[in-house]
């Protein structure tokens, strides 16, 4: 899973490819066009980010968050 930079015509080589789904994170914005391919799933980073603050804040580890 990776932050997407679709560009161009990347929808288009997406829709036709042999891809059944492409994971992708929300961590920078995606147009609305984009998110309407059915082949592409965005997973949200909102929880991970907010427990990795709250750790650090708190100066646990964060470790166990990415491994």
């Amino acid at each position: 899973c990776a932050h997407p930079v679709l560009s161009g015509k990347s929808i288009e080589r997406i829709t036709t490819s042999p891809l059944k789904t492409m994971v992708v994170s929300d961590t920078i914005p995606i147009n609305g066009n984009d998110i309407a391919c059915d082949k592409i799933k965005v997973l949200s980073v909102a929880d991970i980010i907010g427990e990795a603050i709250i750790r650090s804040h708190k100066g646990d580890s964060v470790t166990s968050l990415f491994v």
